[in-house]
């Protein structure tokens, strides 16, 4: 729907990398402009949002309406660092939208969250990608042997902040502790709970499991 988008990758990069990525510090950060149409409600800007557990509707929303906006001007910057068993990670977003009439709407989400492996593994790094990838277990699932495979707890926080000048989507708060077990680097299991509030509309108590093939 937009006319185009202009993108720069400000930075992004290893600053510390040690151990094979059993300790690591990775920042990011970047800028893109997605050029709109204002007169075209087809390519009217809109914001919406599910909770942390994707199967839930959507509970924040600026409207099927759209934002009537010229451009929309996006900032993103990351940072995660690993330490042996333990991991924290932080991002942040900001959609400023250059509404085609009033002032210009501030859009915002972030989130922070910490992981801890039981068994003693770390998270795995793709230095070429600038990503996290599959984790390893140190022994795989095998009962027979007495190897369980890796277990691994988490928390995390995360906002959406959808309310700002005239656009009132509403915002959102998400508390989430996880429990995550990986029999082989392809095949995992998750259990989460997530307690959402959405600012003056209510909250859920939500309780989720996945299993994950991967090939």
């Amino acid at each position: 729907q937009s006319k185009g988008t202009f993108l720069v990758e400000v930075g992004a990069g290893l600053p510390f990398y040690a151990d094979e990525g059993a300790k690591l510090l990775h920042l990011g950060a970047s800028y893109s402009h997605q050029f709109r149409e204002a007169d075209r409600s087809a390519a009217r800007q809109r914001y919406r949002e599910r909770p942390e557990a994707h199967l839930a509707q959507r509970f924040v929303d600026t409207g099927s309406a759209g934002i009537a906006a010229d451009g929309v001007d996006l900032v993103n910057a990351s940072v995660a660092g690993v330490f042996g068993a333990g991991s924290l990670q932080s991002e942040y977003t900001l959609a400023s939208v250059d509404a085609s009439s009033g002032d210009r709407p501030m859009l915002w989400g972030a989130y922070a969250e910490g992981s801890w492996f039981l068994t003693g593994e770390h998270r795995e790094y793709d230095k070429k990608k600038g990503a996290f990838t599959r984790v390893k277990p140190t022994r795989n699932f095998d009962p027979s042997k007495g190897d369980w495979g890796a277990w691994q707890i988490a928390a995390r926080y995360s906002v959406l902040d959808l309310d700002d000048e005239a656009v009132q989507g509403g915002r959102m708060q998400d508390a989430t502790a996880g429990l995550n077990w990986y029999l082989f680097p392809n095949i995992r299991l998750m259990a989460n709970y997530i307690y959402s509030d959405v600012e003056d509309a209510g909250h859920a108590n939500i309780y989720q499991m996945r299993a994950q093939i991967d090939f």
